[in-house]
């Protein structure tokens, strides 16, 4: 077979819009080039499975190892000087070109402004919490304001937290702000009495629903729009500024890419203490690591690896690409691992993990195994610093551009990170991910554990509305950040409104759909995974047989983390008013960022400046 294009050259396929064109036939849009062409839907099938920059050479070959028939890939092999022309095949030598246009201009500041520690009701760890961060500025020389939120709902609890950030706030100088019940109440009022928010919509954003209902997400929007316009690090009150990596990881320092529900590794303990010991611990600036990538170009990230040649360019995604020629891509979020506590509310995930080392340790033993989905005690990092597209994130400690917009979190209930990573991915085309190689300690009171229940007989808040969210994406074209902001706003509050019976419908129509793909997801993996140990197999096999189960209970609708704060037969109609609520939120959402601009441009601050 002789090969149209240089050797050595690496391609992959270009980001493409597909539909059905008869005759066997696809009409293709290659959105890099603006350029629309037909072609045979078995060449699309080929150009499709290129994913990757590979040489034609090896693309030919991992096609041929496939099975793929030989007369395919000689067709595909005639076509590529046309699909080259027509923007099909995308060349690593373009992209780039592309990073170094780019990287002519001038960078943003990107200096970290805030540490913002959200809290409650627990001033000995944020103590010990504060002392560690602002250990590591010190010997840094690092300076910045620092902004906590308490949701304590005990006045006791609350005075204990003020006295802590009192105490640390002769180290920034009228940099250090407290943001408690009163404050929030205050800042409430004011928004109202503008009259552009209502007093109901204010309130849920930044005090939550009550009733007993948790306020993470509340508590985290006081953060947001305290540190409107500057860049922030957030760490919850638990964690610790011990900075390290896993003795058992693999040094490795190329530039990688994934998906951003991957991109750590994962180490299993059953204790806390063996986590600890596990540990090769490091000095380092750990505000400088998040400065490094937060708020940079994605141009000038990705020049520190591909530039070099020393990245492993195979992954860069579709979206990546995109934002590249369109110069456009910021990190927006900048996160680092954890040692202790894994913050996961379900081991489940770690059933279909079949990547990296991780999966492995997973396979090395039963004990092993069963360890991994018992104990929450892990150590988790990537190996090397890795570029994800925007999705879902943990924000046990992650770094925020918050120069411009970001989206409201979700005001209570659990999971509030993981949804706001969502709808930032929903509303923005132009944010990413980068994850450091790093992890740092997170220490909660006590010993967790995952979820009595397992994830696939129960559903949660969150569950029900990524569902909405995904709903919603596939209708609408992706829009800017107002207008998607106010198009997402009217979605949910129309589901706010419809009647009680047309809600319990939509609601079923969201989550058995989800409960069909999770069983394909398990029934996939096993058919895909024959040398699957035999313990790995029979989880499976019993997550399998439990999702069978709960799928046809009627309770199978009901949030369980609403359960404790709602009778049964109110939690459907407390979740629509949460949904209403939020979709008023969202639509306003750029009004509390006005007022809070023209509130800040006074000279006031709605925390109280602590000294």
């Amino acid at each position: 077979m002789t090969l149209t294009c240089a050797p050595d050259r690496r391609f992959r396929c270009a980001p493409m819009a597909r539909f059905s064109w008869g005759g066997n036939s696809n009409l293709i849009y290659f959105p890099l080039h603006n350029a629309v062409v037909v072609l045979p839907v078995e060449i699309v099938n080929v150009l499709r499975s290129c994913v990757h920059f590979q040489t034609i050479e090896d693309h030919v070959k991992r096609m041929s190892e496939s099975g793929l028939a030989a007369s395919e890939i000689e067709a595909w092999s005639n076509q590529l000087p046309t699909l080259v022309a027509q923007g099909g095949l995308v060349s690593l030598d373009q992209v780039l070109e592309k990073i170094r246009e780019q990287n002519e201009r001038p960078n943003p500041d990107t200096k970290i402004e805030w540490l913002t520690i959200p809290t409650h009701e627990r001033s000995p760890v944020l103590r010990r919490s504060l002392k560690s961060y602002l250990a590591n500025a010190r010997v840094f020389d690092r300076q910045y304001g620092i902004v906590i939120s308490d949701d304590s709902t005990t006045e006791s609890g609350a005075n204990s937290n003020l006295q802590v950030a009192t105490h640390f706030a002769r180290e920034v100088p009228g940099r250090c702000y407290y943001i408690g019940r009163e404050e929030k109440r205050r800042y409430i009022e004011y928004v109202a009495s503008t009259g552009s928010i209502e007093r109901e919509v204010a309130q849920f954003a930044l005090l939550g629903y009550g009733h007993g209902y948790p306020t993470y997400g509340a508590n985290r929007n006081c953060l947001l729009l305290h540190t409107l316009g500057g860049l922030l690090l957030s760490v919850d009150d638990d964690t610790v500024c011990r900075s390290g990596t896993c003795t058992a990881s693999s040094s490795d320092t190329r530039l990688r890419f994934t998906t951003p529900s991957n991109p750590h590794e994962f180490w299993f303990f059953k204790h806390r203490r063996e986590a600890l010991r596990a540990v090769h611990w490091h000095q380092m600036d750990f505000v400088g690591e998040h400065e490094k990538v937060l708020g940079r170009p994605l141009s000038n990230v990705l020049s520190r690896g591909l530039l070099s040649g020393h990245a492993d360019s195979s992954a860069v995604s579709a979206h990546m690409l995109q934002s590249l020629w369109r110069s456009e891509g910021t990190v927006t979020i900048s996160c680092n691992g954890v040692i202790g506590d894994s913050g996961r509310y379900s081991s489940s995930g770690f059933l279909t993990y079949r990547r990296g080392e991780t999966s492995e340790r997973l396979a090395h033993s039963e004990d092993d195994f069963n360890n991994a989905l018992d104990s929450r005690e892990v150590i988790r990092h990537p190996l090397s610093l890795t570029i994800c597209d925007p999705g879902p994130f943990m924000g046990t400690a992650f770094g925020l551009d918050n120069r411009d917009w970001m989206p409201p979190f979700f005001p209570v209930c659990r999971n509030e990170d993981g949804l706001f990573g969502q709808t930032l991915a929903c509303l923005s085309g132009n944010s990413f991910y980068c994850c450091l190689p790093l992890a740092i300690i997170h220490d909660p009171l006590g010993i967790r554990r995952y979820a009595k229940l397992e994830s696939e007989a129960s559903t949660r808040v969150s569950d029900i509305l990524f569902e909405c969210l995904s709903a919603w994406r596939r209708s609408v074209p992706r829009l800017s950040a107002p207008t998607g902001l106010i198009s997402l706003g009217k979605y949910f509050c129309e589901i706010g409104a419809i009647s009680s019976a047309d809600f319990t419908e939509y609601v079923r129509s969201l989550l058995l759909p989800r409960a069909a793909r999770t069983l394909m997801e398990y029934e996939t993996f096993l058919v895909d995974n024959p040398d699957l140990p035999r313990y790995w197999k029979e989880a499976l096999t019993r997550r399998i047989s439990t999702l069978n189960s709960a799928v046809v209970d009627p309770s199978y609708m009901l949030p369980t983390d609403m359960l404790p704060y709602s009778r049964q037969a109110a939690v459907l109609p407390t979740l629509q008013k949460f949904i209403l609520l939020f979709g008023k939120m969202l639509f306003s959402w750029h009004d509390f960022l006005r007022i809070t601009r023209d509130f800040f441009a006074t000279g006031k601050a709605w925390g109280r400046r602590l000294s």
